[in-house]
């Protein structure tokens, strides 16, 4: 089992959720966390990649503001587009409460990297992958790299 079920769901009906949640705004409030469990980060991971949800992303939104959950969970279904499919919720709960047969991959609506880009990777290290990032985010890392490092172009 990789998260403990929770009582209150929410309004998604995902497990896990509002515990996630919950660690954050406690975080950002001060307060002591309570110790990660085995599993707690793996946990983690699967819940925001079964909503396709990135860690910074939800952090910057968690942090920046002080949101309830169900403003919480407004966001996040507004980043998936302004609905999760049941089908989908019912996986990541599987997941999440560690039952019936479950792969990361069955959530994720594709592999980001071919064969050919894991066996480039395998030979040399590192691999491109095309329109990763946001022309203008990707502007914004060069000048923050740029800066730190105290040179130009």
């Amino acid at each position: 089992m990789l998260h403990r079920a929770e009582p209150e769901l929410g309004s998604l009906g995902v497990c896990g959720l509002k515990g996630f949640w919950s660690h954050r705004m406690g975080a950002r409030a001060g307060e002591q966390p309570q110790p990660w469990a085995a599993g707690d980060v793996a946990a983690d991971n699967v819940l925001l990649a079964g909503l396709r949800l990135g860690l910074r992303e939800t952090h910057d939104f968690l942090f920046a503001g002080n949101p309830s959950f169900e403003e919480f969970e407004a966001w996040v279904l507004a980043k998936n587009g302004g609905a999760i499919e049941p089908e989908r919720v019912a996986r990541l709960n599987g997941a999440l409460l560690g039952n019936g047969a479950f792969a990361l991959e069955t959530i994720l609506p594709e592999p980001v990297l071919s064969p050919a880009d894991l066996a480039f990777w395998d030979e040399n290290g590192y691999v491109v992958v095309p329109n990763a990032v946001d022309p203008g985010s990707c502007q914004a890392a060069v000048q923050a790299i740029l800066g730190f490092a105290n040179m130009s172009l």
